[in-house]
């Protein structure tokens, strides 16, 4: 028969019965034998064999110092930044809270925390008083129908005998001080209100709760601060524009030692609300705070310059050099690298003097700073009083500069230029550290080791 090339290939197998018979027989007398022979034996694996190292030992010769290898010397740790230096006060969330307050209490040991409270005009015990009971308009011509025609003073005016005086039918209170006696008229609710309102709606004024009270009471004697929050609160301006907006969870801060770096930006305000079309350039010295505001009506290269070098200019008059000057990577920053390149110093070399943030993010500091001008500006706008940046900007400035810093000891930034070098380091030495932020919240007293805080346990019981 004949076979295929591919069968011809394949193995010929015997299908019969004697064949079958013989292949199974043969399996089983496989089987058998792998049974009785038993498991191989199996050889212990080999030790592993350790060898000692051998330790470095010096050769000492007599009357000779020994050499330390380099390996062992100890190197000497680069001092940081003041960036990172500020990554130290971060809270560090893992430890538990029994390890935090040890940590808090061991850093006090070595750092006494300070405080940072903003100047406040001192007053005596009894001016103190006298803003608790916050006297009325009745009870104040009341005290004065009393001292004019030699009566009887009312009930709230006998501890006050001393400190109460009538001039031109007008009562005013008198304290004695080191630089002599100084006198304050006291305020009806009209004239409050009216002061408050002129302070608010005025650009060279603050427009805050806390300022506008510092200001006030240095002219009148019964300007509390809940009488400025009533006020405020009851304009339709301070009332559309009243941040409700939880407080910025801060990390970490920057800290400069030294006047000179200034942080440039701009901002733009909104057409849809009203403004007319306006570049701002915002300049500002990082360590006084010092600010310049600039409405230009165009991004060109030559308008820009002009305002970064009027600045500069103006900034070394009050006798600081500018060294840096620190902005994102816009186009409209482009002109920083010729304004700045006046004060290049020799020890400079060819270092860049214009430092930009990493990936061209925007720098905090200045941002910051954009977000208060411009709160102060919608001011005017939501009133319906100006439609343009460049009436307003330079008094919105010049108020800035004068106004006292809460952080630097409440001093100016006009105040902070005047320092010589030993004040700017005494300034650095007393507001540098903060463990405990007292001032994030604006407004709640600080929550230090030791009071008891009250909560809605009572409440939950009650219930």
């Amino acid at each position: 028969m004949r076979r295929s090339s591919r069968l011809r290939k394949k193995k010929r197998v015997n299908y019969n019965e004697d064949s079958l018979w013989e292949r199974a027989i043969g399996g089983a007398r496989n089987l058998g034998r792998r049974l009785d022979t038993g498991p191989p034996e199996r050889k212990a694996p080999p030790r592993p064999v350790f060898q000692k190292k051998k330790l470095f030992r010096p050769k000492i010769k007599p009357n000779s110092k020994p050499k330390v290898p380099k390996q062992l010397v100890r190197v000497k740790p680069q001092p940081r930044s003041a960036i990172e230096r500020d990554e130290d006060v971060v809270e560090i969330i893992d430890l538990s809270a029994e390890d935090r307050v040890v940590r808090v209490q061991d850093r006090r040991k070595l750092v006494p925390i300070r405080k940072l409270v903003m100047s406040k005009p001192q007053m005596s015990s009894k001016r103190k008083q006298m803003l608790f009971m916050n006297p009325g308009d009745e009870k104040i011509m009341q005290a004065v129908y009393a001292l004019s025609q030699g009566a009887r003073l009312p009930s709230w005016a006998n501890k006050f005998a001393n400190h109460l005086t009538v001039k031109g039918g007008r009562l005013y209170w008198r304290d004695s001080d080191r630089g002599g006696v100084s006198e304050f008229p006291f305020a009806t609710k009209g004239e409050k209100r009216t002061r408050v309102k002129a302070c608010y709606f005025d650009p060279r004024e603050p427009s805050t709760i806390e300022p506008i009270t510092l200001k006030l009471r240095e002219e009148y004697a019964n300007i509390t601060k809940r009488d400025v929050t009533n006020i405020l609160r009851s304009l339709v301006t301070y009332q559309r524009n009243f941040r409700r907006r939880r407080p910025p969870d801060i990390k970490n801060r920057m800290f400069l030692y030294n006047p000179g770096m200034i942080a440039m930006d701009m901002f733009f305000p909104s057409v849809n609300d009203g403004w007319e079309r306006y570049n701002c350039l915002t300049c500002m010295d990082t360590w006084s705070r010092y600010v310049g505001v600039y409405a230009i009506s165009t991004k060109k290269y030559e308008d820009v310059i002009w305002a970064m070098k009027d600045f500069l200019s103006k900034f070394a008059s009050l006798g600081h050099l500018p060294r840096r000057i620190l902005s994102d990577k816009g186009t409209d920053m482009a002109g920083a690298v010729q304004a700045i390149e006046p004060y290049r110093t020799p020890r400079d070399g060819r270092k860049p003097m214009v430092l930009h943030s990493a990936t061209g993010t925007p720098v905090l500091i200045v941002e910051g700073l954009n977000a208060q001008i411009q709160r102060r500006m919608q001011i005017f706008r939501t009133a319906g009083l100006i439609e343009s940046p460049a009436q307003i900007l330079h008094e919105i400035a010049e108020q800035i500069n004068n106004e006292p810093r809460q952080a630097r000891g409440g001093m100016t930034p006009l105040q902070l230029l005047a320092l010589d070098q030993s004040g700017r380091d005494q300034i650095n030495a007393l507001y540098r550290e903060r463990e405990i932020p007292t001032h994030e919240v604006h407004g709640l007293s600080a929550l230090e080791l030791g009071p008891v805080v009250a909560h809605d346990a009572q409440r939950t019981r009650n219930q």
